[in-house]
């Protein structure tokens, strides 16, 4: 039941986002999994894990950072130009 939950918020991730964004959250949660297990079961990931995972995280930040900044950068672009009419 919990699993289906998950499927339909993800199906609506993409609707909402795209592919591409949906594709980084996905990876997100495979790199937070081992942050749950070790919340909840105290069990300690792997030093490879938390490389693996801090990497995979920079880059997910790295990307969705970029497309903020292109997307203010646009919004501003936007407004220069109907200022200017």
């Amino acid at each position: 039941c919990t699993l289906s939950f998950c499927y339909f918020l993800f199906l609506a991730l993409g609707r909402l986002c795209g592919a591409a964004e949906a594709g980084l959250f996905a990876l997100l949660v495979v790199v937070l999994a081992p942050l749950w297990v070790w919340l909840a079961f105290s069990e300690r990931p792997e030093p490879a894990a938390l490389v693996g995972g801090g990497i995979t995280f920079a880059a997910v930040a790295w990307y969705l950072l970029r497309q903020l900044r292109r997307g203010a950068r646009d919004q501003s672009l936007l407004q220069s130009r109907s200022n200017a009419r």
